[in-house]
């Protein structure tokens, strides 16, 4: 389930000086990067379960793109992403499942297809489904995906629980100067590269991996 207070801050999900932007298609608002706080601002990361006793933290080197030229969403083939064989739940795989979730949301932007965004999503994340709905306006409307991705730095374990196979994992998340284009090229809105952090929840049911709730 979303809980609105799970990134721990205050910080705005969308900046002012984009509304104006977003405001004339329904849902798009999160076009932007995950909402999160910015680590300029050092306001600490409070979990919305009782931390583990030992937190576990898994680090990735950021992923830097490579540059593309802007395709339409209606025409974009990417192979989707995928993750290793699910049925157990462990600590590393609360991690990875995080990090596997932003891959799939930058699939799903890149290629305007938010089928296996929501097959990773649980039914009850009003968040997660608020992604996907962005994903598919953008597609609808023809907008051009441009550098949007966002990169999992690295994680770390705020709550684990075996008993409920829920986990709440601290992510520190990146992306570069990005946004979409009109399909006659003209800029819809342009997003600012931003170092920010926030809490994905994870579960796992019936043995597969599931996200409960996003920053928001």
């Amino acid at each position: 389930m979303d809980d609105a207070s799970g990134n721990g801050c205050r910080c705005p999900s969308v900046p002012k000086v984009l509304r104006r932007h977003l405001a004339p298609l329904a849902g798009l608002a999160l076009l932007l990067p995950l909402a999160g706080c910015s680590v300029d601002e050092p306001t600490p990361v409070v979990a919305s379960r009782a931390p583990v006793a030992t937190p576990t933290t898994a680090t990735r080197a950021p992923v830097t793109p490579s540059p593309t030229t802007p395709t339409s969403v209606a025409t974009v083939s990417l192979p989707a992403p995928t993750f290793r064989p699910e049925g157990t739940f462990n600590e590393d795989d609360a991690i990875g499942f995080a990090a596997y979730y932003l891959l799939v949301l930058n699939h799903a932007r890149a290629t305007g297809d938010s089928s296996q965004l929501r097959s990773i999503s649980d039914a009850g994340c009003n968040t997660c489904a608020y992604h996907a709905e962005a994903v598919d306006t953008a597609h609808s409307q023809g907008l051009i995906a441009q550098n949007l991705d966002v990169h999992f730095d690295s994680g770390t374990l705020t709550y684990f629980s075996p008993e409920t196979q829920e986990a709440d994992v601290s992510v520190q998340m990146s992306n570069p100067d990005g946004g979409y284009l009109n399909p006659d090229g003209s800029p819809f809105g342009q997003v600012p590269a931003l170092t920010s952090t926030g809490v994905i929840e994870v579960r796992m049911v019936d043995g597969r991996w599931l996200v409960q709730g996003l920053p928001g």
